[in-house]
């Protein structure tokens, strides 16, 4: 249901700028926001439910103030900042890079062209991720509403996912001999990683 909600956002997002229907970039906003939070809702959290009902107050004020399309473009800046904060750090004096890490966990010991691979790889991923970023928000800032929209809703996931699985596909003809879990399987252990592992 989560990730639901989450995936109605985007598509929310461009039809608003395509249909001209502009009631849709609050509900965007409010399926983003109830995704976030969908989880620790789903458990009954109290404090979870609190921040919750404040910032769907906020987001009610926001849209009173017709503040909604300002507030449309910070959720993409937002994820791209988040996600390459995440790879960037891991790569940091002290740190094992985030894909090494997550590759052990997955396949056991690696050996050192391996551990070179992944770290590359989570340097590509840091370097990937910045480059959508500084696009959006150059986009957001300075060009133009339709294409900050297909840039932003359509196109940076596309290539993530064109390239997330094309890496994928490529590291199991790269090293045949290491384990290789089923491309759904991967996914769902990829999903329950904790990135805070490679600290």
């Amino acid at each position: 249901m989560a990730i639901t909600l989450i995936v109605l956002y985007p598509i929310f997002a461009l039809l608003s700028r395509y249909q001209g229907a502009e009631f849709l970039r609050p509900l965007a906003l409010f399926c983003l926001l109830s995704g976030v939070f969908f989880p620790a809702l789903a458990r009954a959290k109290v404090a979870a439910w609190l921040a919750y009902i404040l910032l769907c107050c906020a987001l009610a004020a926001a849209v009173a103030l017709r503040l909604e399309r300002l507030l449309l473009h910070l959720p993409p800046l937002l994820f791209l900042s988040i996600a390459a904060s995440v790879f960037w750090g891991s790569l940091m004096p002290g740190r094992r890079a985030l894909i090494s890490v997550f590759g052990e966990s997955l396949d056991g010991p690696m050996s050192g062209e391996v551990e070179a691979y992944t770290r590359s790889l989570t340097i590509f991923w840091a370097v990937l991720l910045s480059a959508q970023l500084a696009l959006s928000l150059y986009l957001s800032i300075f060009g133009p509403e339709w294409l900050w929209s297909w840039v932003t809703n359509v196109l940076n996931y596309l290539v993530l996912g064109l390239v997330f699985i094309g890496e994928y596909l490529w590291r199991r003809r790269r090293f045949p001999e290491r384990k290789h879990l089923p491309f759904l399987e991967f996914m769902k252990k990829l999903s329950k990683f904790d990135v805070r592992k490679s600290r």
